[in-house]
């Protein structure tokens, strides 16, 4: 687990392989279900969710077949994190509530347990006056703590709702201000060639003037406007051949203008065609995840999610929730 942890998957691979041997040689427990789910927590990790799905559907098996509820919480944690990352919310909600109900009867074992732990200490102190005193402070403090636990935790889940909502808002609030404008024509090939000539040719200066960065701005507006950055294969070198100018200039245009490197404004202005097609167009809410991903310019599902996350703190399928709830209440 030390090396799980600390995200050396391959040296925690190679320490449950030993575990796995050691115990094949005793009959299945609550161990074996252990070591089965540490393999699935690392092939999660590692995005092998063939191996992940094996490992998880055999810690299950000693779980369910176990009285040990721990083994069953770790389970079931593990497997949140699977649908989780699969999306599934249908699976990942039948989860939630078997995993509620393992630590509703770990916290009435735990509490049958101090309960018994008093009952003795009682019998066994009956004539020192302030063991019912000391019982009694000890009931408060942990059902103090017990309750305090319980309420931060709701409190912690509704803070976590209202930021999302609001930062939801926040985009869609964005979106709302933006100037609509009609798709730009894409450079002719004869014109980008002649500027690409022109860009070879010309020798920058070390000092770029005014009128250079004011042209710069400009060009990235009629970009903006275009959406040729859904192409895939856009790069910072094809886009300062396009413009005439060279990488440097246009870096350091996007740097200080656009408070980001070349690649995050690219996955910004993706992020945000796709937010717009979604608010605007219904059908969108209906398509696949890697479809949006792949009309937005994005090599992978995967990649997509992660930026979308990053630039909204929220992944694709739960701002597509928060906008159907949003549009649903406004009609």
């Amino acid at each position: 687990m030390n090396y799980y942890h600390l995200k050396d998957f391959d040296k925690a691979l190679s320490h449950y392989n030993k575990a796995i041997v050691f115990c094949k040689n005793i009959p299945e427990n609550h161990v074996t279900g252990l070591i089965y789910n540490g393999f699935a927590q690392v092939y999660i990790e590692k995005g092998d969710w063939s191996k992940a799905k094996k490992y998880i559907d055999s810690a299950q098996s000693i779980s369910d077949k176990s009285e040990y509820l721990q083994l069953k919480n770790e389970v079931y944690s593990t497997i949140k994190k699977y649908y989780t990352a699969k999306e599934d919310m249908k699976n990942l909600t039948k989860v939630q509530q078997k995993q509620d109900s393992v630590v509703s009867k770990i916290q009435e074992k735990s509490s049958e347990f101090i309960n018994k732990s008093y009952d003795q200490l009682e019998e066994k102190n009956t004539e020192i006056s302030e063991s019912s005193f000391i019982k009694d402070i000890i009931i408060v403090v942990c059902s103090m703590m017990m309750a305090g636990g319980a309420v931060g935790f709701v409190m912690y889940t509704k803070n976590r709702q209202k930021k999302t909502i609001r930062r939801f808002r926040e985009i869609i609030g964005q979106i709302n201000t933006q100037k609509i404008t009609a798709k730009a024509e894409p450079l002719q090939e004869e014109n980008r060639a002649e500027e690409q000539d022109k860009a070879i040719d010309y020798e920058f200066s070390t000092v770029m003037t005014t009128a250079t960065e004011l042209k710069i701005l400009h060009q990235l507006e009629e970009f903006e406007k275009s959406y040729l950055f859904t192409n895939n294969n856009i790069s910072l070198s094809s886009l300062s051949s396009s413009f005439g100018t060279n990488t440097k200039y246009l870096s350091h245009v996007i740097n200080t203008h656009k408070k980001k490197d070349f690649n995050n404004y690219i996955n910004d202005l993706r992020v945000y065609y796709v937010i717009k097609k979604l608010k605007d167009n219904y059908q969108y809410r209906k398509y696949k995840i890697a479809v949006l991903a792949e009309e937005a310019g994005f090599s992978s599902q995967n990649k997509f999610a992660t930026v979308f996350k990053k630039t909204t703190s929220m992944s694709p399928s739960l701002f597509i929730k928060h906008l159907q709830t949003e549009l649903s209440e406004k009609v």
